[in-house]
């Protein structure tokens, strides 16, 4: 009986090892001692100084984003899994997720509210602050070290929050500051743990052909919403809650997947992708989002023409009629197209890219001194620079003005080198993606370029910046002769 009850318990423990992984146990049971202590402490420390105590109640959302982001941050320091995982699955989920919802605001949009409101003694604010100092340089200092492991985070795209972070202090509404470079911390946490469990080429194969099947059929959800509910800001097609550009996002990003991920064979319906791309073509029309709109038909077109020696010859010979299509309604009908270009507003308006490029040069004007050219007036502080002369302007309207006025050169030159690196991968003959891989990587660089001219983009915490991180490591990731998945440095051309 003793050596039945044995041998049950050696081939229990042999599943959850084949299943989690060696050392994955003990980890999780530190995830527990660790936690349980520190959500007393908490509560004792809340409690003791009154209003913060009741920080669940007050600010739920707040909670569960702070709640959220210790969970990956946690998770993405695991070892690497050795074996099946059925978290893996989820990984897809929880990236459609952040796209959607890593953009979240816990402030009034009135900069000058925000700004002009001070408070004494302890209050929200200064947990946040102090929350947000420890997360970032815990994070910066265990993504480094964890098992003596380089990071799999670009080192160009981890330094943009953490100097955001440094000089928040500049700042005019220093709590903000602080929240939303803590928000740029998130993907890059998430990207670390997709890395730590998508390390072979089954796994990645496996990963971007659910997002590419999971996505758009999220987006036609969304479509069907907007359908129903109806009552569109500005007459610009969306979804309940969520901004034009959001769901020109979304519809676009979905377009790139559909068009350069091979269908996965597991699709309930053989049709599904050209009724979803044709329904996402109809939303984005709708949506008025131009500059979404010009740069999905750019991206796609790059890379169709870049990577073309990868993908089915139907799809390149469909991006080329594509743009002979485009060229023929210019030539048929230019003043429909003007029409739907300047979107009832002055032909003037749209030489000076509807009030975008006063709105640079004003904020580019508001930098002093070196210290403002090199620190900058403090993360997400653009807007109370513009604020009162273009109360429309909630940002800077531009990622590269944007960064530059609220983070400083340096945080500029970083974001710079991270598209230099990603361009130095894409070219590398030894390096760099799968090749059914490269196009979607290739369409979405051009697609984040293009939109970042017109928009913040990858500046503030949102889908954008979510996409950047997912491209950056994807751009990388490519698969050794032992049947692994590594990421190459951009700089060296070495596994990282």
């Amino acid at each position: 009986m003793v050596d039945v009850v044995r041998a049950a318990a050696k081939e229990r423990d042999a599943f959850m090892k084949g299943r989690l992984g060696t050392g994955t146990l003990k980890q999780g049971r530190d995830v527990w001692l660790w936690a349980i202590p520190a959500a007393i402490a908490a509560a004792a420390f809340g409690w003791s100084i009154g209003p913060l105590g009741f920080l669940a109640i007050i600010a739920p959302g707040l909670v569960l984003y702070l709640a959220g982001l210790a969970l990956t941050f946690r998770f993405g320091v695991l070892r690497p899994v050795s074996a099946e995982h059925a978290t893996r699955r989820y990984l897809p989920a929880a990236w459609i997720l952040l796209f959607l919802v890593s953009n979240q605001r816990y402030f009034a949009r009135d900069p000058l509210a925000l700004a002009s409101a001070r408070s004494s003694g302890y209050s929200i604010d200064n947990l946040i602050e102090v929350t947000a100092y420890a997360l970032v340089g815990l994070a910066a200092a265990r993504m480094w070290s964890a098992g003596g492991r380089r990071s799999y985070v670009e080192w160009t795209l981890a330094f943009v929050p953490i100097w955001a972070v440094a000089t928040a202090p500049r700042s005019a509404i220093v709590a903000l500051s602080v929240v939303r470079a803590i928000q740029l911390a998130v993907p890059l946490f998430l990207v670390a743990a997709t890395a730590r469990i998508v390390d072979r080429p089954r796994r990645l194969q496996q990963f971007v052909g659910t997002l590419a099947t999971a996505m758009p059929r999220i987006a036609v959800i969304f479509v069907l919403w907007g359908s129903l509910v109806g009552n569109y800001p500005d007459n610009r097609f969306t979804w309940p809650g969520a901004h034009p550009g959001l769901s020109a996002n979304l519809f676009s990003v979905s377009l790139m997947l559909m068009y350069f991920v091979p269908r996965v064979r597991t699709s309930s319906v053989r049709y599904e992708r050209p009724i979803s791309a044709g329904i996402m073509c109809a939303a984005l029309y709708f949506n008025h989002t131009r500059s979404a709109i010009v740069g999905a038909l750019v991206a796609i077109l790059v890379g169709s023409v870049v990577c073309e020696r990868s993908l089915r010859p139907p799809r390149t010979a469909l991006s080329l009629l594509a743009a002979a299509a485009a060229a023929f309604l210019w030539l048929v009908d230019r003043d429909g197209v003007m029409a739907f270009a300047v979107r009832g507003e002055a032909t003037r308006d749209l030489g000076e890219l509807d009030g975008r490029v006063p709105v640079w040069t004003f904020a580019l004007d508001q930098l002093g001194g070196w210290q403002d050219w090199i620190f900058g007036v403090g993360y997400a502080s653009i807007r109370v620079l513009v604020y009162p002369t273009y109360k429309w302007a909630g940002s800077g309207h531009n990622a590269w003005v944007e960064l530059l006025v609220d983070v400083g050169i340096p945080a500029l030159l970083a974001m710079i080198g991270t598209f230099l690196l990603l361009t130095q991968r894409l070219l590398r003959r030894d390096g760099g993606p799968p090749s059914e891989l490269r196009g979607l990587v290739v369409a979405c660089a051009v697609f984040l370029l293009a939109v970042s001219l017109v928009s913040e983009s990858f500046a503030i915490p949102g889908f954008l910046f979510a996409l950047l991180v997912l491209v950056s490591w994807l751009s990388g990731a490519s698969t050794s002769a032992r049947g692994r998945v590594t990421v190459t440095s951009g700089s060296t051309g070495r596994p990282m």
